[in-house]
Formats: C-alpha cells, sequence, structure tokens
C-alpha cells in the first residue's frame, strides 16, 4: 500500500449536506450522552460504591501519615539519643532494656573493668 493510498480521501464525500447531517449527528450524541455526575446520582448503588471509594482513600492518605509521622519519630529518636550504649538502649527501643543488659554492661565499654 503506498502513501497515496493510506490517505486517500477520494471515498468522502465533500459536500455541505453531508457535513450537516454529521454535525447534527454528533451533536445529538453528545446531548443523548450522560455525564458520570448525572450517572452518579441516578442509582444508590453509585452512591454506596463512590462513598466507599471516599472512606479508602481517606484510610489510605491517614495511613501514610502515621507512617510518615512513625519513621519521622524514629528518626528523631535515633538522632537525639545520647552516645553512650546504655543510654542509646533506652532512648531508642520500645520497651526497657533486659535487667541484665543494665547490670552487666559497664559503663567505660568492652574494654574497661
Amino acid at each position: 500500500m503506498t502513501m497515496d493510498e493510506l490517505f486517500d480521501t477520494s471515498r468522502i464525500p465533500d459536500d455541505p449536506e453531508h457535513w450537516d447531517a454529521l454535525a447534527a449527528r454528533v451533536a445529538m450524541r453528545a446531548r443523548r450522552s450522560r455525564s458520570p455526575i448525572l450517572w452518579l446520582g441516578e442509582h444508590k448503588t453509585s452512591w454506596a460504591a463512590a462513598a466507599l471509594l471516599l472512606a479508602a482513600s481517606m484510610l489510605f492518605a491517614v495511613l501514610q501519615q502515621r507512617s510518615r509521622l512513625a519513621a519521622s519519630t524514629v528518626a528523631w529518636a535515633e538522632a537525639l539519643a545520647p552516645e553512650d550504649v546504655m543510654g542509646r538502649t533506652i532512648a531508642t527501643r520500645d520497651r526497657p532494656p533486659a535487667l541484665g543488659m543494665l547490670i552487666f554492661t559497664s559503663p567505660g565499654g568492652p574494654g574497661a573493668p
């Protein structure tokens, strides 16, 4: 197939009546088509689906915000924790450290008496 054959428009009538009829058909179809807002207002199930989608999106947004907040809280806790092992252990854990760790961890580090 050549380029001339691919873009051949000789079969399309080029008279005003044809184009007026086409414009009338397009306008009629545009008037008949309903907008999604009108469709949403007609059915109870569509209201329920829209409410469910809204609730799910709000829940997703809240969960995303919580995870960001938790991540920043952990980062701040690690940044502000003391330098010594005992202080860092107490400041960065969710639970208190084991009693054995508190008793047997030497304050001077692993080589200190």
